[in-house]
């Protein structure tokens, strides 16, 4: 079951964007919110906020925002690590137990624009668990989860990359009762000036078998997936990017699901990537699987802070 999702927060109103989805998944399936906040000390105009002062202002806001979730039937737990949240939030997925991560970005279609890209790529890159992502500038669409049978859509490519995403994949929409819809995108072959009448026909036979290629592997994956689960399968042509995107606007998706390297610096280079492009391009959010090359962490050195929690 889906029993506690925890959302990042840094006091703005971008942060506090993932803050509808975390409320309706936890609605969805009856989990716990997780609420963190990482403080440090820091200057507030020209005068120094201690550590002590830090902490506080972090309690009262965060429990502020717990209040008001307990007003709407969600229920939640806080937590305020002390010192860079790049050190600590990894930690704390492992420590509380967490099953999801859902957070938010500012995106305004260029990487160096994105709000903390050390603290989503951090999270992105050293999580084990799936990692909701949500521009805080997108259309709010976190009323599709609420949906009887929510979508999901898992773009694959044949490759075992994109294909590490369905066990998540599959997990979730066993958690949330959604429907799966798999999409694969073709690539149309390149046109030349024939140089013969002939040439078309080769040309309309090439994209016929690539069409039925694709077919027949997302038939083969469709039939390797769950029985039980609701899963359809989508063939589209064009650029991966724009046509993702489009299927999870006709599906009206909840997240489009997609796994990733997760190397450093990914979310610096996502947008040149597909599945950054359908973060910027898509209202839905993306929900991003790390393939599993779990190692043991430890935790944050004494260098990063005290840590106390709430």
């Amino acid at each position: 079951m889906l029993n506690r999702i925890l959302v990042p927060l840094d006091g703005t109103r971008t942060g506090e964007a993932a803050l509808p989805y975390a409320e309706a998944l936890a609605k969805r399936s009856s989990a716990t919110l997780v609420l963190i906040q990482a403080v440090q000390a820091h200057l507030q105009g020209n005068l120094p906020v201690g550590p002590l002062q830090a902490v506080e202002e972090g309690q009262a806001y965060l429990t502020t925002v717990v209040a008001q979730l307990k007003q709407r039937g969600v229920a939640a737990e806080i937590g305020l690590p002390y010192g860079a949240a790049e050190a600590w939030i990894a930690h704390e997925i492992d420590l509380r137990k967490v099953d999801l991560v859902v957070m938010a970005t500012h995106d305004r279609g260029r990487p160096a624009r994105w709000l903390h890209p050390s603290i989503a790529e951090a999270v992105v890159g050293q999580a084990d668990v799936p990692v909701l992502i949500t521009r805080a500038d997108a259309q709010r669409t976190a009323e599709r989860f609420a949906q009887p049978r929510p979508v999901l859509v898992v773009p694959l490519d044949g490759s075992a990359l994109a294909e590490a995403a369905l066990p998540a994949a599959t997990q979730l929409a066993t958690w949330l009762q959604a429907r799966l819809v798999l999409v694969r995108v073709a690539m149309v072959p390149g046109l030349v000036v024939p140089l013969e009448a002939s040439t078309p026909a080769y040309l309309e036979q090439d994209v016929e078998q690539i069409g039925g290629n694709a077919e027949a592997y997302l038939a083969r994956t469709r039939s390797g997936l769950p029985a039980e689960l609701a899963v359809e399968t989508v063939l589209r042509w064009g650029d991966p990017v724009f046509e993702i995107s489009a299927v999870a606007e006709l599906e009206h998706a909840a997240a489009v699901v997609m796994a990733t390297h997760g190397r450093t610096g990914l979310l610096r280079s996502l947008l040149g990537s597909i599945a950054g492009g359908v973060v910027h391009g898509s209202p839905a959010p993306v929900i991003l699987i790390r393939p599993p090359t779990r190692v043991g962490r430890q935790p944050p050195s004494a260098t990063d802070g005290a840590r106390q929690l709430v």
